[in-house]
């Protein structure tokens, strides 16, 4: 089919695939955030919204952390192409987008995400309860967890506007994108710059830019085409 045809019912169909795809996204994460540990159904949905979050703020352009790049998460990599620049990355962009929008009213609304010390990140949002109710609520997840999934290049994304932010800088991550203002939010007691600065040096010790470069293409089938 082509032409206005096609068109016409690619309108109408839109928001069916659109859902179809958010569902799968979120069952994907959660899978995943099974995987880091997650030991309840609370603390899955923290890290399943954490897990697109790093997708969403991305790898490469800027000094290699501006999210400019096309591979997707490791995990997100079997969505579609796999990559955020292909003929149906937007789509996919804007599909874990609202899963992380959605998992963020399940799992915790307003998620805020912090350094624990160099070696774990703390997740936290109010999860509810009920109708009426809610609780606060925090997960933590090992950085050495997340690094073996292959993570480490996004978490030096997050890491560094961590860092920029900590500090007064402006965000390199404005809101007219789909990246995820709901999950920027400094830790409930305040994240300091020394902590953010001591994560980025976690991650990057011992490895150099085109060494976290190619951890981002692992997984990510057909990385290198636009």
């Amino acid at each position: 089919m082509t032409g206005e045809a096609a068109l016409a019912i690619a309108l109408e169909t839109g928001p069916e695939r659109h859902a179809a795809r958010v569902e799968l996204v979120v069952e994907t994460a959660r899978t995943a955030a099974v995987e880091l540990g997650a030991g309840s159904d609370r603390d899955r949905d923290l890290l399943a919204g954490l897990l697109c979050g790093l997708d969403s703020y991305g790898i490469g352009g800027r000094l290699g952390v501006g999210g400019d790049g096309t591979a997707r998460i490791p995990q997100f990599a079997t969505l579609g192409k796999g990559r955020k620049r292909a003929s149906d990355g937007p789509a996919w962009t804007a599909a874990i987008a609202a899963a992380g929008r959605f998992l963020a009213g399940v799992g915790g609304h307003d998620l805020r995400v912090g350094p624990r010390g160099p070696d774990v990140i703390a997740v936290a949002g109010r999860c509810r309860l009920d109708e009426v109710g809610w609780e606060d609520r925090e997960t933590t997840v090992a950085v050495d967890a997340l690094d073996r999934l292959g993570l480490a290049p996004w978490l030096v994304t997050l890491a560094s506007e961590g860092l920029r932010t900590s500090l007064g800088l402006p965000s390199w991550f404005p809101r007219h994108t789909y990246r995820p203002d709901w999950l920027w939010r400094a830790r409930p007691d305040g994240a300091t710059p020394a902590e953010w600065a001591g994560l980025v040096n976690r991650l990057v010790a011992g490895r150099t830019s085109d060494e976290l470069g190619s951890l981002a293409h692992t997984g990510a089938p057909g990385e290198g085409a636009r």
